[in-house]
Formats: structure tokens, sequence, C-alpha cells
């Protein structure tokens, strides 16, 4: 018995050994080892403490014996070896070891281990695994460089479990509650965490995630805001607890606050190694901190058109993937079809214009207002469906003026989604509406002087409507009036008649003398100039313009402008302001093109 250095004669080792041999004769034992000496044999137990001090008597229940002990627990925990009790074997091997006397150092080594524990039919890495989890549970059991022992003084397991009972709920709650606002962005909802009352979630258009600290409170949420019933039901979104999880995250949270507490403790006397273990341990923690909270958080509930809410399950956080989770519900909604980044213009047409037309600004509404209503992430969405309808005919863009009126059909055009805005049913929109075709008596004298047939002049313009719906019929009824009105007002002649016919010799001619009243003298009675120029040159033509305006009474100065911008990006929200700039100057624009 070298492993006892207080023996004071050799009677005393030889009655240990005696009462160890008579306890184990009847066992199926051949050789007995130190991981069979019977430690929760109450007669050993009190002989062995003569010898190695009182204090370990408790030690060795709270580590080894007691049903509740470290070693106990890692016995069971070892599915399929739970009758070769093998936490309990290596915790009494190394218990042992850890007493050698004859100067030699105290503990065991994992050599020294497996030895006192071999048996045929366990597997060594098993023994590996008891040994690592033992280290995690036991209260007195040290590791040092390649030894293990017990001693009188407890370990860091023990000081963390005495920090982690003195943790308060509320310390645990605002952890959970700084835990949430790490795992939720606010680039895609508005996030309300743990809203103290439906006043505090604003009724508006915008895409909502509600994280209330009861999920009971759900419903309230949706239908209120204050004592007013909520109007945009349909843009909240809502994030709760799978309750099975609830364990596990607040074990967590204690665990690592006093694993913290342990550290910031300047009374601790604690080692170099220990320090190490230490941050080790709380970087580990902290590395888990999404996990626990995620597994926690999982259910989303949706506004359902069959009443209440509809709910939908994350699943089980990836592994080390560091999502923000609101893009993980905006990712499960839209696999849902519960939220659209963008919306087909046949599905306006379907669900919305029943009638003749509908206001784009209820559309919008709807959307927001009906639980269970088709969700988008933005107004954009709708706003880029109806361009696209328009465009392809399958309804036309409108103002509601007392009647409906069709101005955009088959086309590009600017939506707003604010009266009197509507969409329209094509039926009733005009392929090619009055105000379309554009014909200007000074574009018509130009080309007299030119000396172009009517024929061509014709052509020209049946191709530049052409694209736009215009049927020729209405083109040329559109240009042998704007002649008629040249010819009137003694600008042109068309052969000598007031009418032309479009023949191919009948030419468009200037009158005689009609000519640049720049190469001759005498005053100057009339003037028509057209140019391009950049806008960096506005401020000249302005002045140029009054200028002019000087000198003769009637002026009539329309600039055509024209803005290309790329390499570069813009979000719709101000392009949108842009537009809405345009409305207010009363500029109605001929194209708008976005990419």
């Amino acid at each position: 018995m070298g492993f006892i250095p207080r023996v004071p004669e050799d009677k005393g080792v030889l009655r240990l050994l005696a009462m160890v041999v008579n306890q184990l004769r009847s066992s199926n034992i051949p050789v007995i080892r130190l991981s069979d000496f019977p430690l929760e044999s109450g007669n050993i137990k009190r002989e062995f403490i003569n010898f190695i001090g009182n204090n370990f008597e408790s030690i060795i229940a709270s580590d080894i014996t007691s049903p509740d002990a470290g070693a106990r627990i890692i016995d069971d925990k070892l599915k399929g070896y739970e009758p070769y009790r093998i936490g309990t074997r290596i915790a009494t091997s190394i218990f042992l070891y850890s007493f050698s006397g004859g100067g030699t150092r105290n503990g065991a080594t994992i050599r020294d281990i497996k030895m006192a524990c071999l048996e045929p039919e366990i597997p060594m890495s098993i023994i590996d695994e008891a040994l690592n989890s033992m280290i995690e549970r036991l209260f007195y059991i040290h590791r040092q460089v390649d030894l293990y022992y017990f001693s009188g003084e407890a370990n860091l397991n023990s000081i963390v479990l005495r920090k982690k009972e003195n943790i308060k709920d509320e310390d645990v709650r605002e952890e959970e509650r700084r835990l949430l606002g790490e795992i939720t962005g606010k680039k895609i909802f508005s996030v309300y965490i743990w809203p103290s009352s439906t006043s505090d979630v604003p009724d508006d258009m915008k895409l909502k995630l509600v994280i209330p600290g009861n999920a009971e409170e759900c419903s309230s949420f949706l239908e209120y805001k204050g004592e007013n019933p909520r109007v945009y039901r349909n843009t909240m979104i809502f994030l709760v607890e799978d309750d099975a999880h609830r364990h596990q995250l607040v074990d967590h949270i204690k665990t690592r606050l006093a694993w913290m507490a342990v550290e910031s403790d300047r009374q601790l006397s604690l080692t170099d190694e220990q320090k190490r273990e230490v941050k080790d341990k709380i970087k580990a923690l902290t590395e888990e901190n999404r996990e626990k909270i995620r597994n926690l958080y999982r259910i989303v509930l949706v506004p359902s058109s069959r009443s209440g809410l509809e709910r939908l399950d994350l699943g089980m956080p990836t592994y080390g993937a560091d999502i923000k989770v609101d893009y993980e519900i905006k990712s499960k909604l839209m696999e849902e079809d519960k939220l659209l980044e963008s919306m087909e213009p046949v599905i306006i047409e379907r669900r919305y214009l029943e009638g003749d037309y509908i206001e784009t600004g209820r559309i919008l509404k709807s959307l927001y207002t009906t639980p269970g209503a088709m969700r988008i992430t933005s107004q954009e969405v709708l706003a880029d469906a109806i361009r696209r309808g328009v465009k392809k005919g399958i309804f036309g863009l409108g103002v509601l003026d007392g009647e409906p009126q069709c101005t955009h059909l088959g086309e590009d055009c600017t939506v707003s989604l604010k009266p009197p805005e509507i969409i329209v049913n094509p039926e009733l929109c005009e392929k090619c509406p009055p105000d379309t075709i554009e014909v200007n008596v000074s574009e018509l004298e130009k080309l007299a002087r030119e000396e172009k047939t009517t024929r061509e002049i014709l052509e020209e313009y049946t191709e530049k409507y052409r694209e736009k719906g215009c049927e020729p019929e209405k083109v040329e009824e559109k240009l042998r009036e704007t002649i008629a009105e040249g010819v009137r007002a003694g600008r042109f002649r068309v052969d000598g008649r007031e009418l032309p016919e479009f023949t191919p010799d009948e030419k468009l001619q200037p009158l005689e003398g009609d000519v640049d009243a720049t190469d001759g003298e005498g005053p100057i009675r009339e003037i028509e100039l057209e140019f391009s120029t950049s806008l960096d040159n506005m401020f000249d033509i302005i002045k140029i313009k009054k200028a002019i305006n000087e000198d003769f009474l009637n002026l009539d100065a329309v600039a055509e402008i024209r803005i290309v911008a790329s390499d570069g990006e813009m979000n719709g929200e101000k392009y949108g302001k842009i537009l809405e700039t345009f409305e207010q100057l009363g500029i109605q624009l001929k194209k708008s093109i976005r990419r």
C-alpha cells in the first residue's frame, strides 16, 4: 500500500488489505486492481479515511459514491456500458493514485488509468470519453500536465457551481434580451423585442417582426394598437419560443455568466493554467450563444386568411452559420409563398380588377391590411408589377377624374400608387388617344424648306407612331389637319392646294421669298431656332430667351431634355421622390425606364 503515506506500521496496511479482499472474495474478479477498491463500503472507507484525513469523506461521497455523484452520472451516460461502472472505476483509480507514498508524485497518468480499468469488452476510446466528462463534472478532481488527481481543494467546476447558484433571474432575462438583439437585424423588418404594450408597435405599412415576452400576447398585438383596432394587420410577423428549449437556454446563460463571474472575481487565487481554462471556457460558451437562443426562438406566426395565426417552424439552426434570424424568416416565408419579392401582373388582374378599374392605392392598402393576403417586401414590388402589366397590355394605367381615364397601355409608365391613379380594364383604353399624335406646324415648315414630298412625311410620322399603337389612318388624318393649318397660316404650300393628297410627287413647299431673314437686310420679323445642348448651358439659354422676348410678343420656347444615368446604384425610395418632383412641377414624362 505504497499509495498511503501515513500508514504507521504494516499491521494497518494488512488490516485494510484484508478488509478489501474479504469484501471482494465473492466476486468473479481474477485480479484485484485499484479500480476494484470498494470505496462505497462504509467500513473500508472509514479505515482508509483514518490514513488520508476526515475531510475526504465528503469528497468521496460528492464525486464518487453518492447516487448523484459525478462518477455515477457518467456511468449512466455511457449507454451500453452501464454494467461496467466506467466512471466510478476511473474515479476510484485516480483517487487511490492521488495518495502515492515513497516520494513519488501524486496522481495517475492516462496509461495508469487505462491499466487500472482494463477490460476486454471496453474500447480505450470509451475510457477517454469518460475521463473528459469527469473533468467537466467532478468537483475535486484536478489535472496538471499529464497527471489526474484528487485534492481537498475544490476545482473550477465547484467554484462555477456556487457562482451559478447566485445568478439572478433578472440577470438571465437581461442577457436573453441582449442575445435576441444579436441574432436579429433591421434591414428587412422593423424589429420589436418584448414590447411592453400594443402601443409600442406602430400601425403602418412597414413589415414588422414582433418578439413578444409571452406568445399568448400575439393576438392582442395583431388586433390592437393601444385602444384602437390595428389597421395594417398583414404587416405583423411574430417570432416566439419553442418551450422545449427554454431550460437549455437558461442553463447556458447561467453557466456563461458564472464563468464570467469567476474571471472577474479578484479574490480568487487562480493558477495561470486555471486562468487560461476560464478564458477558453467563456470563449466556447460565447460561440454557442447564437445556437442556444435560436433553438429557443424558432417558431414564426403570421396572420392567416382563415382567422388567427399560422405557425411556421424555422427548424434547427445551421451549425456555425452566422445568419441573422430575420434573413431566415424571410427565406422561410418566401419558401412558403408568404412573402413576395416580385409579383406577376396577371395576379393583380385576376384578384383585383373585377370591374372596369380599381385605385392602385386601394390595392396597396389591401395587401397590408387583409390578414393572409399576398405579403410584399416593399411597395416597389406592386409598382413594378403594375408597370410590367401596363407594358404587356394586361391592363391600362390612368386616373379617376369623375370617370376613369386611361393614359397608358402597352408602353412604359410611372406608377405612384397614390390617388387619383387607377389601373383600367384594357378594353376601355384606346390604343391611340387623341393627344398621342403630335404634329407641329413649325416642324412641317422646316420639312417644306427641305422640299420633302407629302408621301415621305406621312411615312415618317406613320412609322413614328406605329410603336404607340396608332393606326395609319389616324396619323394621316392628324397630318392632313396640321398641313391645312399651316397652309391657311401662310407658312407653306402644297402644290397650290390647301389639303394634301399624299401622292408620290406632291411636295410641301415654302412660300416664295420665305428665306432665312439673316441673309437679307431690314428688320427680322420671325425667328426659329432648333438646337441640342448640355444641361450645363441651360442658364445661358434662359438669358437668350429673355433677350428674344424683349422684341417679340409671341415666343414659344420648349425644351426637350433626355437624362440617361448609369454606372452607379440608387434605391427605389429616392427614385420615387424624383418622380414625385416631376409631378409637382406639372411635367409629364414621355419615357421613364429603370433597370
